[in-house]
């Protein structure tokens, strides 16, 4: 078992909690990409053969289906069919769904597709301090109990923050 104070132990959790923050991002970062990859094809789709509600996807070749069908998937459909009519029906049965939203600019705290960690170590100096104090148990000290003015106890957090 590790001290909490442990350099070697803080030093791990600080590894562990870099790559999983690392994870994160590059998760976040493909599951963007995937949409706007998806998002740019059901436009250019649209931009050639006009919008699916005039012709009802009959403009729409394999491919352009199968784009389309990924930019309005959900979590629990069914696979995608392997032929252009099955493609055809199931788009139109997907049409009304909203569409994800997908912004073609990175948001504030991204830079080049990464999210901005800047405030990490101010994290992580706040989960060893949390560490640290889990070993130290509550301290007695920091809190006083008043009697209020109809005699019942009044609990006040007296630790400056």
């Amino acid at each position: 078992m590790f001290a909490l104070d442990n350099a070697e132990f803080i030093a791990g959790m600080k590894d562990r909690h870099e790559k999983e923050i690392t994870i994160k991002a590059e998760k976040a970062m493909k599951k963007k990409m995937y949409l706007q990859t998806n998002a740019k094809k059901v436009n250019a789709a649209r931009q050639r053969n006009g919008h699916e509600s005039i012709h009802n996807f009959k403009k729409f070749s394999m491919d352009d289906c199968g784009a389309y069908l990924q930019y309005k998937r959900v979590a629990n459909d069914p696979a995608m069919p392997k032929n252009i009519v099955g493609r055809r029906k199931r788009c139109i049965e997907v049409m009304h769904r909203d569409s994800p939203f997908v912004s073609p600019n990175n948001s504030d705290d991204e830079e080049d597709g990464v999210a901005d960690i800047s405030g990490r170590e101010k994290a992580e100096r706040d989960i060893a301090e949390a560490l640290l104090g889990m070993g130290q148990g509550l301290r007695n000290d920091n809190y006083a109990i008043e009697e209020g003015e109809e005699g019942e106890a009044d609990v006040r957090d007296e630790v400056a923050l």
